[in-house]
């Protein structure tokens, strides 16, 4: 049949139906993509664990050597060199023991030489600026303490400046004086010495 304008009459073609579900997101240039990416990440997940086991086991193997003290452990007929023996585990009271902690944990020094003075007591050799507590005692009821400043002997009590010295007496007690050097306080135990 021909039309109002001479055109032949061609039937038309139904359009397709639009996919639809999975088939119809894998038509589609996003999912195509998606799934591009999916199998990208699964590949290189599977060769990253696989590089990973490969460098773990390798990691092992260089431990187990360093345990073994550098020595190839053989697996076969051939004898296994010598293994290394194992070392003690060190004692705790080796780093961890019982402190008082109301003790100075300086150990009071003693010069190593000394002389005689003019009443036949011992008399240190110190360096220059060196404060020395020889002795305390007690004198009318008051403690007095026997310091050696630069060669110069000082018997003090408490509260007293040693004269021509930075140094003051703080506080005396059995066989510890507290200093005042400047602001600091100092400890001192009979027969230590500091220098500032």
């Amino acid at each position: 049949m021909v039309g109002p304008l001479n055109t032949p009459d061609i039937p038309s073609a139904a359009p397709e139906a639009p996919k639809s579900g999975i088939a119809g997101f894998l038509s589609t240039t996003l999912g195509k993509l998606v799934v591009g990416g999916v199998l990208v990440l699964l590949i290189g997940g599977a060769v990253a664990a696989a590089a990973f086991v490969f460098l773990f086991s390798e990691m092992n193997n260089a431990v187990q050597d360093a345990l073994n003290g550098g020595a190839v452990v053989a697996t076969g007929t051939a004898p296994a060199a010598e293994v290394p023996m194992e070392r003690p585990a060190p004692r705790l009271s080796d780093n961890f023991a019982f402190r008082n902690i109301f003790r100075p944990t300086v150990k009071p020094s003693v010069p190593s030489s000394s002389s005689v003075d003019a009443s036949g007591g011992a008399v240190p050799t110190l360096p220059p600026d060196t404060l020395f507590l020889q002795s305390i005692s007690v004198v009318d009821g008051e403690p007095k303490g026997t310091f050696i400043w630069n060669g110069a002997t000082f018997t003090v009590g408490e509260d007293e400046v040693l004269e021509g010295t930075p140094w003051k007496v703080l506080s005396l007690s059995e066989g510890t004086a507290v200093m005042l050097f400047g602001d600091s306080r100092v400890t001192l135990t009979v027969g230590q010495a500091t220098g500032k």
